[in-house]
C-alpha cells in the first residue's frame, strides 16, 4: 500500500471519529427498532438457500444481501454496528481513491472528508437498516474505480453490480454511472458499441435480469406493497433533486462555519426546493455538465462535471418518493456532489498557481 493510501486511511478514520465518534458510542450496544424485526424475520427462514430466495420483512422489497444475509452472520448489535462503521468508512476511503485516480490525492482527500462529514449522515453509520444503502454504494464505488481502468474486467462490473442489487435495488442506475465514467475518463469512443458491450451494457443486461428475478420473489406480488406515494411529475422530481443539493450545500457551510451544530431538520429548505428558481438553476447546472462532459479536455473541471452528473444519477431512484424527502436519501448523490465540489477546489487552486 502506498504511503498516500494509508495517511487517507487514517484521515477517513479520524473524520469518522470526530464528526461521528459521540454518538456512535452511545448507540452501540442499541440496535434499532427495525433491527429487532429483521432479527425476527431471518429466524423464521430455515436453510442458506431461503436468505437468498426470501423477502425481507419490509414487504414489496427484495434485498437479500443487506438484510437476511447480514442480519443472519451479525448476531448481535456490537457485531451489526462494527459492520456498519467498517462499511461507512471504506465507503469513504473508495472516494478518496477514486478522486485520487482520476484527479489527484487532494481531490480525493477533499471528496471522501466532504462526503464523511455530512450531518445528514449520521443515521447511515448509526443503524444497522441503512447498510442497505451503504453496503449498496460499497459496491458501486468498487465498480466505478474498475471503469477507471484502461481495460475494463466485464466479469467484475458485473459481479459488482449484482451485489449492489442484492444490497438495494437503487443501484439500478449503476450502469448509467460506469457509463459516464468511461466517457468522462476516455471521451466519447467510450459511446460506441464495440465499446458498451465491455461496461455499461453488461451492467445494463444485469439489472434488467435482477428486475425480472425480484418480480417473482416472495412479498412481491404487490407492485407496491410499501404503500408509498409516487410522483413522478417534473415538478415534484425537480424539487427533490433540489432539497438534497440544498442540504448538501447548507450542511457543508454549517460543518464550515458551525462544525459543533449536528442538527438535521431542515424545514426551510423544503420549502426552498419548489422554489422555481431553484429548478432553473438546477437545471443550467445540469446542462452545463453536460457541456463540460462533451467538449472539456481540462481533467479536474470534466470530473467535477462527471461528479455533478453522478450526484443527479444516484438520487434519481428516490426522487419519486413523493413527501418522502428523507435525509439520508442523499447519501449515494451526495458522494458525486462530494467529488464535484474537490475538483473544482482543485481546479482553482492549479488556476491560481
Amino acid at each position: 500500500m502506498k504511503r498516500h493510501d494509508l495517511m487517507a486511511m487514517l484521515a477517513v478514520f479520524a473524520t469518522t471519529a470526530l464528526f461521528h465518534g459521540e454518538r456512535i458510542r452511545a448507540n452501540w450496544s442499541s440496535p434499532q427498532w427495525e433491527d429487532h424485526l429483521f432479527y425476527r424475520h431471518v429466524a423464521e427462514l430455515h436453510g442458506a438457500m431461503s436468505l437468498w430466495t426470501a423477502g425481507s420483512w419490509w414487504p414489496g422489497l427484495y434485498r437479500p444481501l443487506s438484510t437476511n444475509v447480514v442480519y443472519a452472520i451479525c448476531r448481535g448489535p456490537h457485531t451489526l454496528h462494527a459492520l456498519v462503521l467498517t462499511v461507512f468508512m471504506l465507503n469513504g476511503f473508495l472516494l478518496y481513491r477514486i478522486g485520487a485516480h482520476a484527479v489527484s490525492v487532494v481531490a480525493g482527500l477533499l471528496a471522501a472528508i466532504a462526503w464523511l462529514t455530512r450531518p445528514s449522515d449520521v443515521e447511515v453509520v448509526l443503524y444497522g437498516c441503512q447498510l442497505q444503502g451503504s453496503l449498496s454504494m460499497l459496491f458501486m464505488l468498487a465498480s466505478i474505480l474498475i471503469a477507471l481502468r484502461p481495460t475494463v474486467n466485464t466479469y467484475a462490473l458485473v459481479v459488482l453490480t449484482l451485489s449492489a442489487l442484492a444490497a438495494k435495488e437503487s443501484a439500478a442506475v449503476n450502469f448509467l454511472v460506469i457509463g459516464l465514467v468511461r466517457v468522462t475518463a476516455f471521451g466519447r469512443g467510450e459511446l460506441r458499441l464495440s465499446a458498451l458491450r465491455t461496461h455499461a451494457l453488461p451492467c445494463l443486461l444485469t439489472t434488467a435480469a435482477w428486475i425480472v428475478w425480484t418480480s417473482s420473489r416472495v412479498n412481491m406480488s404487490d407492485a407496491n406493497a410499501t404503500h408509498w406515494v409516487y410522483d413522478f411529475h417534473p415538478g415534484s422530481l425537480l424539487a427533490g433533486a433540489s432539497f438534497h443539493v440544498l442540504t448538501f450545500c447548507y450542511q457543508g457551510y454549517v460543518v464550515l462555519v458551525h462544525p459543533c451544530i449536528r442538527e438535521t431538520s431542515l424545514p426551510a429548505l423544503a420549502v426552498a426546493a419548489h422554489d422555481a428558481g431553484v429548478h432553473i438553476a438546477l437545471l443550467l447546472l445540469l446542462t452545463a455538465s453536460i457541456m463540460v462532459l462533451a467538449m472539456s479536455t481540462l481533467g479536474a473541471i470534466r470530473w467535477a462535471a462527471f461528479g455533478l452528473m453522478w450526484g443527479f444519477v444516484s438520487l434519481a431512484p428516490t426522487l419519486p418518493l413523493a413527501g418522502r424527502w428523507l435525509l439520508y436519501y442523499g447519501y449515494p448523490g451526495h458522494a458525486g456532489l462530494s467529488l464535484a465540489i474537490a475538483c473544482l477546489l482543485v481546479s482553482l487552486r492549479n488556476v491560481r498557481s
